[in-house]
């Protein structure tokens, strides 16, 4: 999250909402993808659990989709720039680990 909001702060100099949408946007991936890749790996995997991620990631889209949610919660759609970066971070943060 911090190098998602560190990298699109200072390398694409954009303003603060589209920096916080580019944090939130790498946090929510790595958590869900995190929850999924743990949830696989125990003894008996649970569908359940990549059917929650799955719908809470399509919520997260519809917050960033839906104009009066996303003003509500603060956050900005993403150009093609922000989201590659969203992308790319956490991305280094998946492949990380």
């Amino acid at each position: 999250m911090v190098s998602g909001y560190l990298c699109a702060l200072n390398a694409l100099r954009t303003d603060i909402p589209v920096v916080r949408t580019v944090a939130v946007t790498a946090l929510m991936a790595t958590g869900l993808w995190l929850a999924v890749v743990l949830e696989v790996s125990g003894v008996r995997p649970s569908v359940w659990v990549t059917v929650m991620c799955t719908v809470m990631g399509g919520l997260y889209a519809m917050v960033i989709l839906i104009a009066p949610i996303r003003d509500f919660v603060g956050l900005t759609t993403l150009g093609a720039l922000s989201t590659m970066v969203a992308i790319m971070t956490s991305g280094l943060r998946i492949l990380d680990r």
